[in-house]
């Protein structure tokens, strides 16, 4: 009886062994003559790419069938691509192809004009028209008397912007990096260079010589157009950190931070001269400007008045200041303007050195910046001027403006060698162009 049982219970055993193994068999084994959704692969070739409007895009945009990274073989079928432009009013030359397995299929994009930021899509489908992925190609059209926006690296992360209408170079300070304008306006070239670390501030001299300023408290300058640097002087012994960088009509380099004295070079940055005498406790100042006559005028960002130097800095005074004053800018005929931020944004003009001025123009605006950005700019006979929180407004003679650019987001203002204005907001991450 009890050997009966015994048996009983082996063959039971074994056929639940069995159906156990059947079962695992089913589920993990597959059919190798079926591919799965999850084993199809595709990449993109092209996305991001930028170009004027109206024209294609200098490469060709192209999906790639990545299935060999599955190991999968030669079992797959070529699949069917259909390009198709969703937003811009551009067109492509091929709206549909067959891509085989590990090749790539590609076509021409031509952008269109409707905005800056087009997309086209491309949907893949298997030999029975069966939905396999959709791949999202981006570019950017840019097209004159539009301001286009960009929030792609670098340059919707400019910092600051150094031109020279002579030698018809623009450069880029951007993600502690230096870039040069490359064969359009919105396209930009990395300089590497080992030195160039942490880079906030770039100027040029008439001489064509550029000097950049990093966060080490170093500075560095190229006298080949940007091709090779070399460390100057260290402007302020010791300091570590950021500091402000100017360079006056005269060629004289000058440096400026809080709590140490102001100084300059005038031998392209051998040595270095303090020039505070006047200037209380060391403040920042915020620009220095050289006039005809060799008088000097800067404004402090302590207390946000002008000081002038009639003997090439060595000793500052005070001046006739306008309240609220929030930036300076010096035409090429001396006038002085000024920028307050009281009630709003004004500009006032001085024609004798700050002893009386005239208020010239006023502008409503949402917010005050302190201390406030780049904003002033020449090109031809013409200025720009970014009253930050209100626009930017254009004018020839500083008796008639016309707001050029109603914007009340608009912070800072910069100008490349060819005129084409780049501009940021109050909330980083984008950049206009208007060319």
């Amino acid at each position: 009886m009890k050997l009966k049982i015994i048996k009983a219970l082996l063959r039971a055993s074994i056929l639940v062994l069995f159906s156990m193994l059947t079962l695992t068999s089913c589920i993990y084994t597959p059919d190798p003559s079926v591919i799965t959704l999850e084993e199809y692969r595709f990449s993109k070739e092209g996305d991001l790419q930028r170009a004027v409007a109206g024209n294609y895009l200098t490469h060709p945009v192209a999906v790639v069938h990545d299935f060999y990274r599955n190991g999968i073989g030669d079992e797959m079928n070529p699949v069917k691509v259909y390009f198709e432009v969703v937003s811009g009013g551009g067109t492509v030359d091929d709206a549909y192809l067959v891509l085989n397995p590990s090749e790539k299929v590609e076509t021409h994009w031509q952008l269109g004009s409707e905005q800056t930021l087009q997309s086209m899509k491309a949907r893949v489908y298997d030999s029975d028209d069966n939905f396999l992925n959709e791949l999202t190609f981006q570019a950017l059209a840019f097209q004159s008397g539009r301001w286009d926006p960009v929030s792609l690296e670098p340059d919707a992360s400019v910092l600051d912007l150094a031109s020279d209408t002579i030698r018809k170079t623009t450069f880029m300070v951007a993600r502690g990096k230096l870039f040069r304008q490359g064969d359009v306006y919105f396209r930009w070239q990395e300089i590497v260079d080992a030195n160039l670390r942490g880079v906030y501030s770039v100027k040029i001299d008439s001489q064509g010589t550029i000097y950049v300023g990093v966060w080490s408290g170093d500075v560095f300058k190229s006298q080949d157009g940007g091709t090779s640097f070399s460390q100057v002087t260290k402007p302020i012994p010791g300091y570590q950190g950021h500091f402000e960088l100017y360079i006056t009509a005269d060629d004289k380099v000058w440096v400026s931070r809080w709590g140490y004295p102001l100084r300059y070079s005038a031998d392209g940055g051998q040595s270095w001269i303090e020039a505070q005498s006047g200037l209380e406790n060391n403040p920042q100042v915020n620009e220095v400007f050289s006039l005809s006559n060799g008088h000097l005028l800067t404004l402090s960002d302590a207390d946000r008045t002008l000081y002038r130097s009639t003997d090439a800095g060595v000793n500052w005074e005070a001046i006739n200041t306008p309240e609220g004053t929030a930036k300076i800018y010096v035409t090429p005929e001396d006038d002085i303007i000024v920028l307050t931020q009281r009630n709003g944004l004004s500009l006032y003009q001085s024609s004798d050195e700050g002893q009386t001025y005239e208020r010239k123009y006023a502008l409503g605006v949402d917010y005050y910046s302190s201390p406030m950005g780049t904003v002033f700019h020449k090109y031809g006979s013409d200025y720009y001027i970014c009253m930050t929180g209100g626009g930017i407004v254009k004018t020839s003679d500083f008796e008639t403006f016309n707001l050029f650019w109603d914007n009340t987001d608009v912070r800072e203002l910069w100008m490349d060698h060819n005129g084409v204005m780049l501009a940021t907001q109050l909330n980083h991450g984008m950049v206009f162009y208007y060319r």
